[in-house]
């Protein structure tokens, strides 16, 4: 993990040199839908809300057991400076847990799941083939509910990049660590790659495959935005995971909003 965290801050500290100016959007700029954090910050004066339900579904086979979910989440950015976001993140969540076989039928789990605080810089905006360039981090805080409580404050990093292939093509990349999982003492290194299609200029589609690269079981998921205009978007989406103990499949729906007092 030591050298994991080394590799990091060479990262963090050879990418400061390459820095470009980041830019305020004309049209809302959002990591919905999907699982991919977009490598450009908000500009400056800028607070952005990101919102959803998520519905997912765990069919476990060993051992026997079936996982309904339900989370609202909440993403709150704010635009420090052009190129500097602090974020925030708080989740409410309810797990029902079936077990077959077992005297416990059932385990229902409540209450605020996930407080995360931390920021997002980006380094380069996307020119031509060099791709827009971003690093996020943040912390896994102790402040959630008993059933979901940590015995320790964790922390996740985020490589992000961005490429705009053509008018209506991108490719987009995160490669990141959480240190540590809710409490193990191991860390995961979860990634996604995610292809962004614009279908109108009000209606988006995506692709994306994603998956811890320790212990890769990949996943899928895909989805729909509607522009409704240059400061409100609407999605949906859903994916799939298979693997050989469970599958899994989650639905989600939410919306994106931001508020600027910029003078342009």
């Amino acid at each position: 993990m030591k050298q994991l965290l080394l590799l990091l801050t060479l990262l963090f500290i050879y990418l400061i040199p390459i820095s470009a100016i980041a830019q305020y959007s004309e049209q809302i700029s959002t990591d919905r839908p999907g699982l991919t954090f977009g490598a450009t910050t908000l500009g400056k004066k800028v607070i952005q809300v990101q919102s959803g339900f998520n519905t997912t579904n765990i069919n476990g086979k060993t051992p026997d057991l079936d996982v309904s979910t339900l989370i609202f989440t909440n993403f709150l950015r704010f635009g420090l400076t052009e190129k500097f976001d602090i974020e925030a993140m708080i989740n409410v969540r309810n797990d029902k847990v079936n077990f077959a076989g077992s005297d416990v039928d059932t385990l229902d789990l409540s209450g605020v799941s996930t407080t995360q605080l931390g920021f997002r810089y980006n380094f380069t905006q996307n020119d031509g083939w060099v791709p827009a360039i971003g690093f996020q981090g943040r912390l896994m805080l102790k402040s959630v509910s008993h059933d979901y409580r940590r015995d320790n404050v964790g922390m996740v990093f985020n490589v992000m990049t961005s490429n705009q292939i053509n008018d209506w093509l991108s490719f987009n990349m995160n490669l990141g660590a959480s240190l540590p999982r809710r409490n193990e003492v191991d860390y995961s290194l979860p990634s996604t790659f995610n292809f962004g299609i614009s279908l109108t200029e009000k209606w988006g589609t995506f692709i994306e495959l994603f998956g811890n690269l320790n212990d890769f079981d990949p996943g899928f998921d895909t989805g729909l935005s509607y522009l409704v205009n240059d400061h409100f978007l609407l999605d949906i989406g859903g994916g799939y995971t298979p693997t050989s103990s469970s599958d899994t499949w989650f639905a989600e729906a939410g919306l994106s909003y931001r508020w600027h007092w910029r003078d342009n």
